[in-house]
């Protein structure tokens, strides 16, 4: 069939749950319906956390997309798989109506995938969004987070957690588009909200591409950290550590947010599977003299420049034995050598910290 498989046999298998809903929507509250991020999303929504309105392409409709990614993995690798899925056409009922009603939703939207894996921090940046859709795009865009799940980092996190590629289901979620003043994550850590700021999007922060600001808000609303502050101000970290203890009504105790025309939006809320007891190696005081800081100097000495700041020292700060795992170089482009290494980065940075 030229032009792609047709997916209209992906109605999923509970035909009572439309393939698209409104996040809104009861249903999007269940993980099976619409992937953890949705799920997480649409709950903070109902509780009237500052969420964005939103559709969710649902996850069973995927299914098929999966199957095809599955068989053409095994056929032509992870740019076959990829490239099948891409491919392959919603259909035109669907298709329609997503751009339908995604033009009613904004003129620009975030396509973002919404995996059953996404309930916790652990698959953070293990799957595509694409930012600033036109409406007519957002079916392409669709196909092309599931297709995602084929990425070669997102195949060797399946293989390290012992999931078989394909076999979750993705939902895909459509909001619309910010332009944030600023940007970042917050996490709960022992009683206090420690929060990790850059000016403008998220993006880079998420991607790995930058380090960003932290500041920390203890119970009794002091701020530190003079850089955040010099960058957002007290009151913005206030309102962006009220949103995650909002947040902790849903169960989260992580999120990611950004702050347009002064509101804090929730981008993202997740539940850490981290015990918050767990003690953190802290890099300060007389640890400055201790083996910490010589393992950090050999870090920076066999990864250096901008390559190596971007894609090694984020995650490997926070482990550098992974840092030493010899492994085989791969077969690929530049350009998708680089994709893939961004995207690996990302995945690592999540597990680690």
């Amino acid at each position: 069939m030229t032009g792609g498989v047709s997916l209209a046999e992906a109605d999923g298998g509970d035909s009572a749950v439309p393939s698209l809903l409104d996040l809104d929507d009861p249903a999007c509250r269940k993980e099976e319906v619409s992937g953890g991020k949705g799920a997480w999303l649409a709950r903070g929504l109902a509780a009237g956390l500052p969420v964005l309105p939103g559709l969710v392409v649902t996850a069973a409709t995927s299914e098929r997309a999966m199957a095809i990614g599955v068989d053409a993995l095994a056929r032509r690798g992870s740019g076959g798989a990829r490239l099948e899925v891409s491919a392959a056409r919603l259909p035109p009922g669907l298709a329609d109506e997503i751009a339908t009603r995604s033009a009613a939703l904004a003129d620009a939207l975030v396509v973002r995938s919404s995996s059953l894996l996404e309930d916790s921090a652990e698959w953070a940046g293990a799957f595509t969004s694409y930012l600033d859709v036109a409406p007519n795009e957002v079916p392409r865009a669709v196909t092309g987070c599931w297709a995602s799940a084929f990425n070669v980092s997102t195949l060797e996190r399946h293989e390290a957690a012992g999931i078989a590629p394909g076999s979750k289901g993705m939902a895909v979620l459509l909001q619309p588009a910010l332009n944030p003043e600023f940007g970042g994550t917050a996490r709960l850590e022992d009683g206090c909200v420690v929060i990790t700021a850059v000016a403008g999007s998220p993006a880079p922060l998420l991607q790995g591409w930058e380090t960003g600001i932290e500041a920390r808000v203890t119970s009794d609303g002091t701020v530190g950290g003079d850089g955040a502050l010099a960058l957002m101000g007290e009151t913005a970290l206030l309102a962006v550590a009220e949103a995650l203890e909002g947040a902790g009504r849903v169960g989260a105790d992580q999120c990611e947010w950004a702050v347009v025309e002064g509101i804090v939006v929730l981008l993202q809320m997740m539940k850490s599977r981290r015990p918050q007891s767990e003690p953190v190696v802290a890099l300060a005081g007389d640890a400055l003299a201790g083996p910490q800081v010589a393992d950090l100097a050999r870090l920076v000495r066999r990864f250096p420049g901008p390559l190596g700041e971007a894609l090694v020292l984020p995650w490997a700060v926070g482990n550098p034995r992974l840092a030493s795992i010899e492994t085989e170089p791969l077969d690929m482009a530049s350009a998708e050598a680089l994709v893939a290494a961004r995207q690996h980065a990302a995945a690592l940075t999540a597990e680690v910290w």
